[in-house]
């Protein structure tokens, strides 16, 4: 999975990456950037509704854009990592390093 995430990021030349506490809104950016080329996602965990809209985007991502890869970003332990990775994470991107967070 891994070079299959690089390769998406180098075929379009960047991570598109975003948070929005309203569902619809969050599925509008994601369909934007589907039909914009974009086949990786990263949506970023940084507010208080990020669980409730992460899953709502995994649905609407499965159900409308074929072969993206949606991931989360600014994850800061290893619990939340491992609740995102349950719920269809792909990948999980963290802005630190801690014994904490490594699974």
């Amino acid at each position: 999975m891994q070079m299959e995430i690089e390769q998406k990021i180098e075929a379009i030349g960047l991570l598109p990456l975003f948070y929005d506490s309203n569902e619809e809104k969050a599925k509008k950016i994601a369909m934007a950037c589907y039909k914009g080329g974009a086949r990786i996602l990263e949506f970023t965990n940084r507010g208080g509704r990020a669980k409730e809209v992460f899953y709502a985007l995994r649905k609407f991502v499965d159900a409308n854009c074929p072969n993206m890869i949606l991931g989360i970003g600014s994850v800061k332990t290893k619990d939340e990592a491992t609740i995102f990775v349950n719920n269809g994470a792909e990948f999980v991107v963290s802005p630190l390093i801690s014994g904490n967070i490594l699974f």
